[in-house]
Parts: structure tokens; sequence; C-alpha cells
């Protein structure tokens, strides 16, 4: 795979795109201090995440996306592991912090890619109709992915970790004959049933069914809110008080996510009807999963508003396979807090880490 050009950027050159983002940076933390002149703590807890190797994968209706990969500990075997990011953020937020998941799984000898699809940024879209949902990027994206990463890692499956939209492109592969090609597929916060949403998130969902289905929410404006974080009743609309103010407002401004108006339209559509289902509502996905062969570990947490407990636990009773495994995170951890929480390194990563090394051998060629 070699790299393309990216089509979407192409008013910008990488120089000025290079000088503005500093620039905008220290606008951003001008404007935080102003708001809060007592504040101490830094405006973001790290700066941008370092470039490193993107391996492009093409789908087959044209679409081109990068997987963003970090290269195993020296010494480390590289079973590949390929980590997909939750609607709402990008695929930078596997990077993005002091301790990273994909650190973690990095020191642990593993070969990370970060999953980007069609609906990220960076993606590269083709001539004529770019229209698509969830069940687009699993059948084309999903699988121009896994193809890549088997040529360019030389395993024959890959891991899959998702974690909420990233897990659920997981259990739809899964439960559409994919997870043949899957080592073993670990669920992060991943709802596969649903109930009322909170106030904000229903209104959200509501709003999205009247806007035009080709639209995008850029995610750039979410850095704008960023300056508005701070210790307190602001910062908890925002974390469930596991994740610093400076993590939180770092992740606003590098993490956060393009949402494709398509995709939040077919959540709604999954709340609507209360189940996991295709683009027609016929297929309940979670009805297909009796055949899976894929090792799955599920974690949850009881803090997290937008996939309680109950929400993913039935994917553990509908899996066909019987390596299952479940890891119950305490109250304190919200949607996001698997990711950026202060204790995350050790009650969610590294358990996470330990899992996929029990199960190394489910990537190897002869498994």
């Amino acid at each position: 795979m070699s790299s393309f050009p990216d089509r979407r950027r192409l008013k910008t050159t990488p120089r000025a795109r290079a000088l503005a983002a500093p620039l905008f940076d220290l606008a951003l933390s001008a404007m935080w201090r102003i708001l809060h002149p007592d504040e101490r703590t830094p405006f973001v807890e790290s700066p941008r995440p370092p470039a490193v190797r993107r391996l492009y994968y093409t789908a087959s209706d044209g679409w081109s996306a990068p997987l963003r990969v970090l290269e195993p500990r020296p010494g480390g075997a590289g079973e590949p592991v390929i980590l997909a990011h939750s609607l709402g953020l990008s695929a930078e937020s596997y990077r993005y912090g002091q301790h990273t998941l994909a650190q973690t799984l990095q020191r642990a000898g593993f070969r990370v890619y970060v999953f980007a699809h069609r609906g990220d940024r960076d993606s590269i879209a083709p001539d004529g109709p770019t229209n698509f949902d969830v069940d687009d990027i699993v059948a084309r994206d999903v699988e121009a992915a896994l193809q890549a990463v088997r040529e360019d890692s030389g395993y024959r499956r890959a891991f899959w970790l998702g974690h909420g939209l990233g897990g659920q492109l997981g259990v739809i592969l899964a439960a559409t004959g994919g997870d043949t090609d899957v080592a073993g597929l670990v669920c992060l916060n991943t709802a596969v049933r649903f109930v009322t949403p909170t106030s904000e998130v229903r209104r959200l969902l509501q709003a999205s069914r009247w806007l035009p289905r080709g639209w995008v929410l850029p995610g750039r404006v979410a850095a704008l809110a960023a300056p508005l974080v701070a210790d307190g009743p602001v910062l908890e609309r925002f974390s469930g008080q596991g994740t610093d103010g400076a993590c939180v407002r770092g992740v606003l401004r590098h993490a956060a996510g393009n949402v494709p108006v398509s995709l939040l339209q077919q959540v709604s559509r999954w709340v609507d009807a209360g189940v996991l289902s295709d683009r027609t509502g016929h297929v309940d996905y979670l009805h297909a999963l009796g055949r899976t062969c894929a090792p799955l570990l599920v974690v949850h947490s009881a803090g997290d508003d937008l996939c309680r407990p109950a929400q993913a636990r039935p994917l553990l009773a509908a899996w066909g396979a019987s390596d299952t495994q479940e890891l119950a995170l305490p109250e304190a951890y919200g949607h996001d807090d698997v990711l950026f929480g202060r204790t995350a390194e050790a009650d969610v990563h590294a358990p996470i880490a330990d899992w996929l090394h029990a199960r190394r051998k489910h990537a190897w060629r002869d498994a």
C-alpha cells in the first residue's frame, strides 16, 4: 500500500497548515486563560500526537482512508490489533494523552493499526455519489482494512478492538460472517441494545433526522468548546469525572472527529427500535451471532450514560464462541473515560493487553 494525496485539502499546503495549527492553539489557550483566570493547570495535557506511518487501504467502491501504524516494541512479535474509534471521536482518540491504549499495546509487543473510515476527515472520496451508512463501512472499509493489515503484518488474522461505534462495527462484521478474519473482538462500552437516551443525546438524534443525509458535523468545531472546560459542573458534562480537565480540553482540540449525519440517522433508528440492526431495520444483528468463532471481551461501566451494562451484556449471551469474558468497571468510568481516565491505564488498558496476550496464537497463520 502507498500513500495517497488527500484530495479534500488541496486548497491549503502542508506549510500553511503547519503554521496555522500552533496559532489556533495559542488563540484557544489565551481564550481559556481569559475565561478562567484563576486556573493554574495547563490548557491541554499533551500536544497533538506525533506523525506515524500511514497505510492506506482502498475499498471496493473507491473510498480510501489511512491506517495509522504503531510498530511493536523491539523484540515484540507484532501480532496486529486494529483500533476503531467511537462516533464523535477521531482515530487520534487512541493516541492522545500521556498514557494511551495504543502505547500499552505497543509495549506488549503488538503492532497497532488505528482505523479510519469513510466518515473521517482524512478519508478520500471517489468521484460520484458519496452517501454511506454503517453497513457500507463494515462491508467495504472494514473488509479492505483487514486485507491491508494482513498484507502489511504477515499475519492471517487481526484483533479488532472498538470503542462505541467502533465496537459495533466489529459486532456487525461478526454477524455477517467476517469474524473468520478476526483473531478476537474487544468491545469497549459498545451497546447492542438501546434505551431512551439522555435528553441532550435524544435532542441531537431527533434533530439529525431533519438534516440532509450528506451533511457532516465537523470535528473541528469541538475545539472551540475546549476553552469552556474547567473543573466543576462544566467538566462534569464532558466527562464522568474520571478524566482531568486538561485531558478533556486536549481531546476536544486534537481527537474530536467528524460526525456524518447519515451515521447519526442510523443510530437514531437503532435507538427507536431498541436493537442493533441493518439499514432496513429487518435484521437484528444480535440474532446472527450464534455461529461466531472468535474470542470476545466485553468492557462496560455503570457510569456510562451512552452504554449501560444492560445494553452491552446481551452480546455475551448471543455470542457463539465459548471464549467470552466480561470486564465490569466502577461507576466512576463514563463513556470516554475508558480511554482517557486517570486510572484507565491500570483498570482498562492493562487488562485488555493481558487478554490479548493470552490469545496471540489466534493471529498466527497456523491458528
